[in-house]
């Protein structure tokens, strides 16, 4: 989906090299999701029930919308 792509493209620009070592292995953990999960944690907001990923997902989101 496209617009996956340019938000988590543009998280990955500004935020990746920021990001801790566990923090870069849930962001490539997120990457291998389907898009539908994608798609609710990142358009609809829904929340993950892992807290380390849902921390992931609150910085992506924050980031789109500072």
């Amino acid at each position: 989906m496209r617009e996956l792509d340019v938000l988590l493209i543009h998280f990955f620009e500004a935020s990746f090299d920021g990001l801790s070592v566990a923090q870069k292995l849930n962001f490539q953990a997120l990457l291998e999701l389907p898009d539908p999960d994608l798609q609710a944690y990142l358009i609809a907001g829904h929340a993950s029930a892992d807290p380390e990923l849902e921390a992931l997902l609150v910085q992506i989101r924050t980031s789109l919308h500072p």
